[in-house]
């Protein structure tokens, strides 16, 4: 096989065979988006499901921080009254 047309022509078959198997191989929102995009190169096809993937894992983290974030404003905001309450108690009964 030392003519460089078949060469090529058979290096261009597998990169779409591997293309089209790692595409079809991916799950979930990572495989959708890949397949929406339609990358004709398989480093294209790594860089859209890594950047997908990677833009999962934020929304995550985001939806994760931010919930507990949100706990933890309302814990604090409502803590300085309980221990103002409890203080002026404790004056109350040391006036008394």
């Amino acid at each position: 096989m030392n003519d460089p047309v078949a060469q090529r022509v058979h290096y261009e078959n597998a990169e779409r065979m591997l293309l089209a198997s790692f595409v079809s191989g991916l799950n979930g929102l990572v495989g959708k988006h890949t397949r929406y995009a339609s990358p004709s190169l398989m480093h294209q096809a790594l860089q859209i499901a890594l950047a997908v993937e990677q833009a999962e894992k934020q929304d995550r983290f985001n939806e994760c921080f931010y919930t507990r974030f949100e706990k933890s404003v309302r814990l604090t905001s409502q803590s300085p009254r309980s221990t103002c309450a409890g203080s002026s108690r404790t004056r109350q009964s040391a006036d008394a």
